[in-house]
């Protein structure tokens, strides 16, 4: 089992309500508890609790079983992992050492997000410095244009190939990117 479906199985057999009272958190008979946030003094219970997730209506707080052991008992996100574990009575996940080749491919699809990330940045910013007249003709206003990163073209269907290889791009770096 990979390390997502791991954790995704563990939270389904924590029952968040009883994992609290265990640690001391009283649930009131409407599922309420003060907050356990630290930086939030609680006088009067603002917070909900659902079986898998907790949230406060007041600061916003909300998490899951590995944020409440974090916060209750300052273990970390492996801590928190191995004791959920244990408290379901389910085998520690069992973690191994990637080979290299595991590595090298987590490198070059971290780079190639971080590349096609890149891309995406520079093509909102080409758009956006086009002229929008296009748009403004067609009743939609400069803070719309603006707050959503919306442009237009000339027509040009090559405008945006152009734009990407004047900025230093290689065409192999974003041609698969391209719908026409």
């Amino acid at each position: 089992m990979d390390f997502y479906s791991y954790v995704n199985s563990l939270k389904s057999l924590i029952n968040l309500k009883d994992l609290l009272s265990s640690l001391g958190v009283q649930v009131n008979r409407h599922n309420m508890i003060n907050c356990i946030a630290p930086d939030h003094e609680d006088k009067h219970p603002s917070c909900w609790v659902g079986e898998r997730a907790y949230g406060c209506y007041s600061c916003g707080s909300h998490g899951d079983c590995f944020d409440v052991l974090r916060i209750k008992k300052g273990l970390s996100f492996k801590e928190a992992l191995d004791y959920c574990a244990d408290y379901a009575g389910i085998q520690r996940f069992e973690y191994h050492r990637q080979s290299e080749e595991e590595i090298k491919t987590f490198q070059e699809q971290k780079q190639r997000k971080q590349l096609l990330s890149k891309i995406l940045a520079v093509t909102v910013q080409i758009y956006e410095q086009n002229e929008s007249n296009y748009l403004i003709e067609r009743g939609i206003s400069p803070d719309i244009i603006k707050s959503l990163h919306i442009g237009a073209t000339n027509g040009d269907k090559t405008f945006l190939k152009k734009e990407l290889l004047k900025r230093g791009f290689k065409q192999e770096q974003f041609a698969p990117l391209l719908l026409g």
